[in-house]
């Protein structure tokens, strides 16, 4: 992957670009420049590109990438069923083969209609999957240059790259148009010699789609999310800690991780969602929990003292700390848009997004984790009980969890669904926004093994769940 975009002329190679013909929509350098002296808007490339990093035109990038992401891995789960669908009906079809059949023939035709098809859907499998590769890559581009290039850069990548994402889509529809569901059935074969003329091979379109996530987006009336019901593992983002008890993601789905006790050198580190390393971030002490504080470019960090650390998650570098009066133990960190919220002994701390102390709430326990949702409720989790109180500190409910005595970090979705990491029972529980028991999310079947914390991607549709003493971050599909 190249470091960051180049800003050089592809015309006039030794110039840079530092210009950009609003008319034109074209970049320029000080040669081609003089090819738009008549044109009213021209724009120095800084001040075309300021706030980029955060413009509508990243976001609306990223999700059609993402939306051309989910439809390659359709086509690829698509065409695994159809080849289990294709083996079983060929399976089966031998076992029922009628005893005025040449039952040899009649074999080595199925068997030679099985592998045709097979054949072309391996093919349409590993093209989609090849797709798919390319559309991650942009992604991983994207998502280094907007945390580590400039503005001008940033501009440049996403301007340029408007060809390569109708190049991609067109390939997706045709790779579409083409795809078939395939079926074999044989006929009645008495009196039959010919056995090509008994076997069936049978034809439909798919019923796979490509939807735009732009066109979705402005079509689509805004609706209440549905409660996620299936959470299939994905994959494991290799990772450098062994104890990560804190994590979140940046709006840009940059997954920062917290490795509270086996690492040693203090540090956040910087992923990308599908698990590409970007750096760590060191921090004054060993880093327990973090937090995005949302509509901002800034996470806020706990280190089990009395300091509050601050990331600037648009550059991945540490911001000035700040000390948090009256505090013993902070724990737990939550955020909304205007406030801060940190766990404590016996106490919950509120203080402004620039770490300044507002108030503070006595409550029971040790706040080790926090979540603040949408219905400005905040759940707390101490070693046996899950809490939620409202902002004045009046209780709502309080849950202690069958056989868990180790409660960890704690989210929630965009229904206010509360879910649960449990050591002492290896596993996720889903509580609903109103404290009662809803379901087993994840357990030690699927890998969750002494979970230490979770937390969701920017479109919740992928879950990352870490295990203490493990190189590695398990990733769930949600949906």
């Amino acid at each position: 992957m190249e470091k960051v975009t180049n800003t050089h002329c592809k015309v006039h190679i030794d110039s840079l670009l530092e210009y950009f013909c609003v008319d034109h929509d074209q970049l320029c350098c000080q040669y081609c420049r003089k090819k738009h002296l008549s044109c009213q808007n021209i724009m120095s490339l800084a001040s075309a590109s300021e706030g980029i990093q955060f413009s509508h035109t990243v976001s609306d990038c990223m999700k059609q990438l993402k939306a051309l992401d989910g439809t390659c891995q359709d086509i690829i789960n698509n065409r695994d069923h159809c080849v289990a669908v294709l083996q079983t009906d060929v399976r089966r079809l031998k076992e029922t083969l009628s005893k005025n059949c040449s039952i040899d023939e009649l074999e080595n035709s199925l068997n030679e209609k099985l592998e045709e098809n097979l054949k072309t859907l391996l093919n349409e499998k590993q093209y989609a999957y090849h797709l798919k590769r390319e559309i991650e890559s942009a992604h991983e581009r994207i998502v280094f240059t907007t945390t580590h290039g400039t503005n001008e850069q940033v501009f440049i990548l996403i301007h340029t790259f408007d060809w390569k994402l109708k190049q991609l889509e067109s390939n997706i529809g045709n790779a579409i148009e083409g795809l078939q569901n395939i079926t074999i059935s044989v006929e009645d074969c008495e009196g039959k010699k010919d056995t090509s003329k008994i076997i069936t091979v049978q034809r439909n379109p798919s019923e796979i789609i490509y939807r735009s996530a732009i066109l979705s987006q402005a079509q689509t009336p805004s609706q209440s999310a549905a409660t996620l019901q299936v959470f299939q593992y994905h994959s494991r983002i290799n990772a450098t800690g062994k104890a990560i008890t804190g994590m979140t993601v940046t709006d840009q789905n940059v997954l920062l991780l917290c490795d509270y006790k086996y690492c040693g050198s203090e540090t956040v580190s910087a992923y990308t969602d599908t698990g590409i390393f970007l750096k760590a971030i060191k921090m004054p002490g060993p880093v327990w929990d973090v937090a995005m504080i949302p509509g901002s470019c800034k996470a806020v960090v706990t280190f089990n003292s009395k300091i509050l650390g601050f990331i600037n998650t648009n550059k991945l570098i540490p911001m000035k700390s700040k000390p948090v009066l009256g505090s013993k133990h902070l724990a737990g960190v939550a955020a909304s848009q205007n406030e801060i919220m940190v766990g404590d002994m016996g106490i919950i701390h509120f203080l402004n997004i620039h770490g300044q102390h507002l108030r503070y709430l006595k409550i029971r326990g040790w706040a080790q984790y926090l979540s603040f949702g949408s219905n400005n409720r905040l759940i707390y989790a101490d070693h046996d009980s899950i809490n939620c109180i409202d902002l004045s500190g009046s209780d709502i409910f309080k849950i202690q969890i069958q056989g868990e005595n180790m409660h960890r970090k704690i989210v929630q979705d965009r229904r206010n669904n509360i879910y649960v990491t449990g050591r002492g029972t290896n596993s996720i529980q889903r509580l609903y926004a109103d404290g009662t028991l809803d379901r087993l999310v994840v357990d030690v079947y699927n890998g969750v093994i002494d979970p230490l914390a979770i937390c969701f991607n920017k479109d919740h549709d992928k879950l990352y769940v870490s295990n203490n003493g493990e190189k590695s971050i398990l990733v769930f599909r949600c949906s």
